[in-house]
């Protein structure tokens, strides 16, 4: 009889190595296939995790806004990319429509559930939100934040994304908050 070996992983972990690869591969452009594959599967745990500890979404905050009768159209569209990239039994010869930009918002959201409910971000997490925040200063609803954004946008520049694993080390070592 050989060796079995088995690990004991929780949600919460498998969840975080999820959202940190596809940060990595992201940092590294890599495909967009998987990067979103990882963050659309880390978030929907995260959510789930989410509503059992009465945290809610954004997604979901979201959907309080849109009508009851939209409201399954628009989680459709929301997770179209996700179904799409794991399953073929509806559409097994359709093409999709995709923008990878898309990936950036689902790695951000789970970042902020993961945040949530384990009251800690890791380096890898904080050098992304670091390059979402720097890309997408239009987000940011506090003028003062904003400017130090653009600011920094100035001396980091979210196009060259591996720049942002060096600020992962400097993160580590509480060099900058």
């Amino acid at each position: 009889m050989s060796d079995v070996h088995f690990i004991g992983i929780s949600k919460l972990d498998s969840t975080k190595r999820q959202l940190e690869f596809a940060i990595n591969i992201f940092f590294h452009s890599g495909d967009f296939v998987v990067i979103h594959t990882l963050a659309s599967a880390s978030k929907t745990v995260l959510i789930d995790l989410s509503k059992k500890q009465g945290i809610v979404s954004f997604t979901e905050e979201m959907m309080k806004l849109i009508k009851k009768d939209k409201q399954n159209f628009v989680r459709k569209k929301l997770n179209e990319a996700q179904n799409f990239f794991k399953h073929a039994d509806r559409d097994p010869s359709t093409l999709l429509k995709f923008n990878p930009d898309l990936s950036e918002y689902t790695i951000w959201e789970s970042i902020e559930l993961y945040q949530k409910l384990t009251h800690e971000i890791t380096p890898l997490m904080k050098s992304f939100r670091m390059f979402f925040y720097t890309k997408h200063t239009n987000v940011i609803l506090e003028e003062k934040t904003r400017k130090e954004f653009e600011k920094a946008n100035t001396i980091v520049g979210w196009k060259d994304r591996k720049q942002f694993l060096d600020l992962v080390k400097l993160f580590e070592k509480d060099l900058i908050k």
